[in-house]
């Protein structure tokens, strides 16, 4: 028996109860805060996986010339087709039903300048297929910006826990389904907050923060998603050769890491602006923190850094070797019980692994801060 979630349902909730004009601005706003980018005019834009169809129209609202929206399901495809015609039903925005795991179809669509596919292409069946698909409509100058489940974050309780919750919520009736959904809510996102002295509901209602998105229906997506993979950062860095692709930036510290690639023998606005970034060789004193965790000072940017209620607010990004290391904005402990590049630029100071859990101070590599550029 195939197990699978109606994700096009639960977007079409999205819309007739939850939508609304801040959720799409911002989305708007995150879309084009990972881009840097002010606006997409006059760039075409591929929105595989598209859902509730809100970063379609993000989109369009953010001035792309020509848009194709594409999902698998009829109902996210309806839901799109709303969202096409709440715009005026703009010619040169497309709105497509087909599979990226369609080789011959992705190839025929044409190129386009971003490609974009958020919390999606582990959700096919073939995750990795899915993702050398979708690098079939990118031409020299592209940017490819994908959203992947975390691995790095999913392992307390472990992947393979949530892949079977996944399961027997799928094949739970109504009520079920509901029981779970409140249990996961308690346990998992609010109890933790309660317990840290925080007012946990102040949660749920700051939820739309995230992209625009609603809380209760991202908790069925999460519980009902499925089929399901998780996506490591380390492979996702070393299957960069393979998929023809370089990494320009990377957004985590959430469920999802963002992921801005190009070609690798492409050349896009981002290198541009990175190609103009300050690169600052780490030469403070590293010290053992726990574990593979290891710190160093770095008090001349505090000001960029994560703090409390900032978890995700630092774009500076960590090297090795002059490769982007793997997964910023972690949590402390998983740095140091975990490590595989995991890292955090906190406050005055920067906690960090080595991507091979090695020790910084003698395994010969030279690590730097790649800082923030203006969009």
């Amino acid at each position: 028996m195939d197990i699978t979630f109606g994700f096009g349902e639960n977007w079409q909730r999205f819309l007739n109860e939850e939508f609304t004009e801040e959720r799409l601005r911002i989305a708007k706003e995150h879309l084009l805060y990972v881009l840097y980018q002010d606006s997409l005019q006059g760039s075409t834009f591929l929105d595989i996986g598209c859902g509730s169809g809100i970063h379609s129209l993000a989109a369009y609202l953010s001035g792309a010339k020509s848009i194709v929206s594409l999902d698998v399901d009829a109902n996210s495809v309806a839901a799109t087709r709303k969202m096409w015609q709440l715009a005026g039903e703009p010619e040169h925005w497309q709105v497509i039903e087909g599979s990226v795991l369609d080789e011959s179809f992705m190839a025929g669509l044409g190129t386009f300048d971003i490609v974009y596919s958020w919390g999606v292409l582990h959700h096919t069946g073939n995750m990795w297929q899915a993702i050398k698909n979708a690098t079939l409509p990118m031409h020299a100058a592209s940017v490819l910006y994908i959203a992947l489940y975390a691995d790095e974050v999913y392992h307390n309780p472990s992947p393979q826990y949530w892949l079977d919750l996944k399961k027997r919520y799928n094949l739970a009736d109504a009520d079920e389904k509901e029981q779970m959904e409140c249990e996961y809510v308690w346990e998992y996102l609010l109890r933790p907050i309660a317990e840290r002295g925080r007012n946990p509901l102040l949660h749920i209602k700051n939820y739309k923060q995230t992209r625009g998105m609603e809380f209760w229906t991202d908790v069925r997506d999460w519980l009902g998603g499925y089929p399901m993979e998780f996506a490591k950062t380390r492979d996702m860095l070393d299957a960069q050769q393979s998929l023809g692709l370089h990494l320009l930036d990377i957004h985590s510290g959430i469920g999802n890491t963002e992921f801005v690639f190009r070609q690798q023998q492409g050349t896009t606005y981002l290198d541009y602006l990175f190609n103009g970034c300050e690169i600052v060789p780490v030469t403070a004193a590293i010290r053992h923190h726990s574990g593979h965790c290891y710190e160093f000072d770095l008090p001349e940017y505090t000001e960029l850094a994560d703090t409390d209620g900032l978890h995700r607010k630092s774009r500076v990004l960590l090297l090795e070797d002059g490769q982007l290391v793997g997964f910023p904005h972690a949590k402390f402990d998983s740095i140091g019980s975990m490590g595989e590049g995991r890292y955090a630029h906190w406050k005055d100071k920067v906690l960090f692994s080595a991507s091979d859990n090695t020790d910084p101070r003698t395994n010969g590599r030279k690590y730097a801060l790649r800082l923030p550029v203006s969009g």
